[in-house]
């Protein structure tokens, strides 16, 4: 039976506001492919038309995490659970 590595992983923040986890070897792609965009609001110009305003620079910072730092809410179908589990980011190992 194959044993499973743990890939190393990351919490990738964007804009200070949106967090994800991530294998850390993509977060570090993702992060560096936005620190190449810019931030836009977007207007509806009519006639299916929008304009776009740029705002600055999107603000994105990376942090390595812990596979014990990751907590994951159990799905009820009422939706009320307020327990948590963990969850591990697995894969399985090369042959």
């Amino acid at each position: 039976m194959a044993t499973r590595q743990t890939k190393p992983l990351c919490c990738l923040t964007i804009g200070g506001i949106d967090e994800f986890i991530m294998p850390a070897e993509l977060g570090m792609k993702v992060a560096q492919l936005l620190q190449q965009a810019q931030k836009a609001t977007r207007n509806y110009a009519g006639a299916g038309a929008y304009l776009y305003t740029l705002t600055g620079e999107v603000e994105v910072s990376w942090a390595s995490v812990k596979p014990s730092q990751i907590r994951a809410p159990l799905a009820e179908p009422d939706g009320k659970s307020s327990r948590t589990k963990r969850v591990a980011l697995t894969a399985p190992e090369a042959p």
